[in-house]
Order: structure tokens, then C-alpha cells, then sequence
């Protein structure tokens, strides 16, 4: 952070304190702190420590986005402070609290014991099968890397699990990371603890616990999906349920037919007529009722399998022609704000709104912004949510809503990195100096033509 740029201004810093060690009440401190060029939220806070207060207790490593030990709820949000500008808040006042569900040793710094024990209780550690020599064959299209690769590159920074609101209700309750991890080595053919890991989340506080309200997965700084893991594990489980099922029924019917029977002693005195024969024996109760049992769990598995899809993250493209940073970064918060549970692209996405490619040639930017500041005032009753986006933030998704036109008919898709690269770029303020790809200001040197 350097020193040689004047402040734009001052803005108010809240900190949260508490020292459990001396029975403190949790309190908020207040801070004036001047507010530098690309400032962040970790530098507002390191500058409290080296100039205001140096009693101030937090904890950063990299600095750099890379290690996740950063993370903190700001202003009600579960962030990594290093990658958090200020001037993307769209505030004067900035709160800054611990990580949630997790004890608190002093201030910002919170104790990931408990956290890394839910790794421990679902055995996070990859086991290789017996017997394998050589390294497996898993070709780049192969359906379990596919499955595997969304969920792959968590860092372990705890804001899915200080977002989960089960937590709170269950503090047993596995969580989102750990059970994400779970599912990438339960999914991995190479891994020879599958059943038994899987077995473990089959409980009180495993996989079922979650409702699925997504807020794992819309903090998540990775943009990785730990709900959708969640659910493929709740599909897995309920598979398993069914097979044992089938599986007991056979056993019962093999034992039935093999029961020997024993002949009847001798009886003294006349013959008895035999009996006539009986018609033919329709199902009985037990019958139907396993029917009915078949019937109820391949219904909740649909269900499972529909509530997962209709809650996937919207496909990851831009119309053809639009290689700005805007619209790329627009991607990233329109996956960020869920947009696709309701909306769809070119027929991907949720059903109850309306598919949203071509947007840009039935409403003009001016509209859009209009639309995403006060949804009940440009279309009364629509039920859209109000987003309280900063203005580069609300640019940037008007960028991706309005590059869907583009009198393109075809769509390019984006990789992952891409449209979270973009999305930092837009978040760490270098576009108020520098221009890429026409976007920006000029007065810097161009990150790209």
C-alpha cells in the first residue's frame, strides 16, 4: 500500500473486538481511515493496527489471493479482505467481523480447529486402491473429471462454512467444505475409501442437514459450487438406498426358495382327500408395499436430481464479439447473484423467468441499470430482487446482460479463470487508471489492446 498518493477522502472502519481470554464483551470499534488509491480492505485494517491501534488482532498471509487466510465477514458478506477494495463497497462505513461458527481467539482472528476436524471426520485424505502400479488413466472428457473439476480448488479459507446458516442451528453439522471435498474423492474412481466415506455423511449431520439455500456457493471466492456437491452426494446416497433395497429383497426371496420342507408324519385311519388346487395367488400387501417403496425413492431421487439442476450456475458464455473485461467480469457476478435460478441462457438455467439471451436488443443499457437498481419500479410485480451493486459492479452486469445481443447468433464459452480474473480486475480498481480491451480509463499504460 503506498504512501505516496493523497487520500481521495476518509471513511469509517468498524472493527470487531473481543478478547475471550479476558472476558471481554464483543464490541466495534470505530476508525477514521484515509482512503488511499486500490486501497483494500486488509490494507484499512493493517493500517489500524501500524497507526491507530496496534492492540488490533487479525490474521493475512499472501496478500496475493492465494492462500485464504484472509477472509473475514465484511459488511455482512463472507470476503477475502486482500482482493476486497474499498471503493467496490459502494460505502462509507466498513464492518469487518470474524469468520461465523467458529471460536473467536482474539478479534478477527477465529480458531480453525473445529473446521479442519470436519475434514478429519470425513477422512479427506486420498487413499489409493490396492494393487494400482502405475498412475491412472483419466482422459481430460472423462464424465468423473468433469464431475471432480468444479469442486477441485478449494483453498480452504472457511467462507462457505462461516456463510452456512445450518451451522448455526447444527453446529455438528459436517459443512459445506468438508463435505465438497468428500464428494471429489468419493467421485474419484482411483479412491478406495468410497463406501466407507460415503457411509459417513449418510446421517443427523451429514449431507442431509443441508437445505440447500446456496450461500456456500455464492460466497465462495473460488466460484466453486459446494451445494451442487452436496446434492450429487444426496443423489449417491439415495442410488446406494435403492441397490440395498433391491439387493435385501432378492436375498429374501432366495432364502424363501431354498427353505427345505419337511414331509408331514403318517397318519392312521382313511385317506384323506386331497385339497383342490388353488387359484392363482395375486400380490399380496407386502408386494405392493414394496412397490410403493421403489416408487417414493426413485421419486425422491428425481426430485433431488431436479433441484440440484434447476439451481446449477448459468453456462458460462458471452456472446460472440465480446472480449471486453466488462461483460467477462459481469458473468462472473451474474453466477455470483444466481440470476440462473430464475433466468436461462440460450435455454440453460432456471425456467420461472425469462431466457435472457438477446436481452441487450429488447432493453438498452439505460433500461437495464434502471432494472437492477429498483426491479419493482421498472416492472412492478416481478418479484426480482434489488441488488445493492456498486456502480463499477452494476457496469459490468448491464456489460454482460447487453453483450447477449450483439446481432451474434453464436455464443463462446468462458473458462472459470477467465471470468474470475476479470472479475479481480474489475474489483482491485486498476480500470480507473489503465484500459483493457476498451474499457477503462486512459491515463495509465494499456493492460491489453
Amino acid at each position: 500500500m503506498g504512501e505516496a498518493a493523497s487520500p481521495a477522502g476518509e471513511f469509517t472502519l468498524r472493527v470487531y473486538r473481543q478478547d475471550p481470554a479476558g472476558a471481554s464483551v464483543p464490541r466495534y470499534d470505530p476508525f477514521r481511515v484515509p482512503l488511499l488509491p486500490r486501497m483494500t480492505v486488509l490494507d484499512a485494517v493493517a493500517y489500524v493496527q501500524s497507526r491507530l491501534d496496534p492492540s488490533v488482532a487479525f490474521r493475512f498471509s499472501c496478500r496475493a489471493g492465494m492462500c485464504g487466510t484472509c477472509a473475514m465477514v465484511v459488511n455482512g458478506t463472507e470476503r477475502w479482505t486482500c482482493r476486497t477494495s474499498i471503493a467496490t463497497l459502494g460505502s462509507r462505513v466498513v464492518t469487518v467481523e470474524p469468520l461465523r461458527h467458529l471460536p473467536v481467539i482474539r478479534d478477527l482472528v477465529v480458531d480453525m480447529t473445529p473446521f479442519f476436524a470436519k475434514f478429519a471426520a470425513v477422512e479427506a485424505a486420498f487413499a489409493p486402491k490396492a494393487g494400482k502400479a502405475g498412475p491412472a488413466r483419466i482422459l481430460p472428457d472423462a464424465p468423473e473429471r468433469r464431475a471432480i473439476a468444479p469442486h477441485i480448488e478449494c483453498i480452504t479459507c472457511g467462507a462457505c462454512t462461516s456463510a452456512c446458516t445450518m451451522l448455526r442451528w447444527d453446529p455438528e453439522y459436517l459443512g459445506p467444505a468438508a463435505l465438497n471435498r468428500a464428494f471429489t474423492l468419493i467421485a474419484d474412481s482411483r479412491d478406495a475409501l468410497g463406501p466407507r466415506r460415503l457411509a459417513l455423511l449418510d446421517g443427523e449431520h451429514g449431507c442431509w442437514r443441508c437445505h440447500t439455500q446456496l450461500t456456500c456457493t455464492e460466497v465462495c471466492p473460488m466460484d466453486l459450487r459446494p451445494s451442487e456437491a452436496i446434492q450429487n452426494l444426496k443423489r449417491m446416497l439415495a442410488a446406494r438406498a435403492l441397490r440395498q433395497v433391491w439387493h435385501s429383497l432378492g436375498a429374501a426371496a432366495d432364502e424363501g426358495a431354498a427353505a427345505p420342507v419337511e414331509p408331514a408324519p403318517p397318519r392312521e385311519g382313511p385317506p384323506v382327500p386331497a385339497p383342490p388346487p388353488r387359484p392363482a395367488r395375486r400380490p399380496g400387501l407386502a408386494a405392493l408395499l414394496t412397490v410403493v417403496l421403489l416408487a417414493g425413492a426413485v421419486g425422491v431421487a428425481f426430485l433431488l436430481w431436479a433441484g440440484a439442476s434447476s439451481r446449477a450456475a448459468p453456462p458460462a458464455v458471452v456472446a460472440e464479439g465480446a472480449h471486453s473485461p466488462l461483460p467477462v467480469a459481469g458473468l462472473a457476478l451474474y453466477r455470483e447473484l444466481q440470476c440462473g435460478a430464475c433466468h436461462s441462457i440460450l435455454g440453460n438455467g432456471g425456467k420461472t423467468a425469462r431466457d435472457l439471451w438477446r436481452v441487450g436488443a429488447r432493453r438498452d443499457a439505460g433500461r437495464l441499470a434502471r432494472l437492477l437498481r429498483d426491479p419493482e419500479e421498472v416492472i412492478p410485480g416481478s418479484g426480482m430482487p434489488r441488488y445493492h451493486l456498486p456502480e463499477p459492479e452494476l457496469a459490468a452486469l448491464v456489460a454482460y446482460l447487453s453483450s447477449l445481443d450483439l446481432g451474434a447468433a453464436r455464443s463462446v464459452r468462458v473458462q472459470p479463470e477467465a471470468a474470475r480474473g476479470a472479475r479481480l480486475l474489475l474489483a482491485s480498481g486498476c480500470l480507473g487508471c489503465h484500459r483493457a480491451s476498451g474499457a477503462g480509463a486512459a491515463q495509465g499504460r494499456p493492460l491489453a489492446p
